[in-house]
């Protein structure tokens, strides 16, 4: 665990008090291999494209990786350029299980140590390219002030617990949720889905639950900036 590096991934974060762009561009060159894990979320993100754009232009070892939904026909240039996988196809991640071994220059474990990972892998939902309507886009030009004021009470009450628990853990897990409000509010999954879309909110898949992923869900950063957290 100590020698990967996933920023956005509790347990693989920089260590506390590091220079964030020093290391960042330190370890893209470094590092013995570079999976780059495509999707539709991760291509908007300018650090990934940097990071993307430095291991490329650096000319060393870059996997790129679709996350499931993913179309390969949605792939620019340079990344075109380079033989894909996909976290939809078994046969794919077991070659990068393979080929990451072989690089890494480590023991490949038998194929039933991993094998639950994949199967957990593929069960991920597809997240299709998302169309964002053209009400909620003008929903988006408001100032988080006025879009919190605007959604219903409940929502709101969903809200204020989320920035309460924020200032002691790093994530709060759905069944958190179902818990406390549960009792008193119907289709909670939904409530924090509509937080989602209306950018208070982003969510991770940590397990799943009866073949259905569940989730653990944390303040985005720009509505944490919003507010002083």
């Amino acid at each position: 665990m100590e020698e990967i590096r996933c920023t956005s991934l509790d347990g693989y974060r920089l260590a506390g008090g590091v220079p964030i762009h020093e290391s960042l561009r330190q370890e893209v060159h470094e590092a013995d291999a570079f999976i780059g894990l495509i999707s539709y979320h991760s291509l908007q993100s300018t650090y990934v494209a940097f990071e993307l754009g430095a291991r490329w232009g650096a000319n060393k070892n870059l996997i790129p990786l679709l996350a499931p939904g993913f179309k390969i026909h949605d792939l620019k240039a340079p990344l075109t350029e380079l033989n894909t996988l996909s976290c939809e196809n078994a046969a794919h991640l077991q070659q990068l299980v393979r080929e990451l071994a072989d690089k890494l220059q480590v023991k490949l474990n038998a194929s039933d140590r991993y094998q639950q990972k994949i199967d957990e892998t593929l069960a991920l939902p597809r997240i299709s390219k998302m169309i964002i309507p053209e009400y909620l886009l003008k929903e988006l030009e408001i100032d988080f002030s006025t879009r919190k004021d605007r959604i219903p009470g409940s929502q709101r009450e969903i809200l204020d617990y989320i920035e309460n628990e924020t200032r002691r853990r790093e994530s709060i897990p759905q069944r958190d949720f179902e818990i406390k409000f549960g009792h008193k509010v119907k289709s909670v999954y939904w409530r924090l889905e509509s937080l989602c879309y209306l950018g208070f909110i982003s969510k991770e898949v940590t397990d799943h639950r009866d073949e259905k992923p569940t989730y653990n869900y944390r303040l985005t950063k720009e509505y944490k900036a919003s507010i002083g957290l």
